[in-house]
């Protein structure tokens, strides 16, 4: 059985398949931050002036917190998958040559 730990760190995914991974991981973004600020009303709460302090010092630095995070998540768990089941998706040279190390 070959090092996954080692092949996760080196492995890239190739040119096609990463256009369409970050396509996928801004749109699980937009998807969030919309939710965030649109379905449960903050923007609408901060601009009538109903949020509190706290929720405008914590809230909001945390919701956009929260969209690169799960851009990364998407991401390593998308090569996690493909360097598992889809190996055809990546690009393993650099990991396979032990000379560039």
């Amino acid at each position: 059985m070959t090092n996954h730990f080692h092949r996760f760190f080196y492995c890239e995914f190739t040119p096609y398949v990463q256009r369409i991974v970050s396509i996928l991981g801004i749109l699980i973004m937009a998807t969030w931050l919309y939710w965030a600020f649109v379905e449960k009303g903050y923007i609408s709460r901060m601009l009538k002036g109903e949020l509190a302090l706290v929720d405008m010092l914590v809230g909001l630095p945390l919701v956009i917190a929260l969209a690169p995070v799960l851009y990364g998540l998407f991401y390593w768990l998308v090569k996690w998958v493909a360097l598992l089941f889809i190996p055809v998706w990546l690009d393993c040279r650099a990991a396979d040559d032990p000379d560039d190390a």
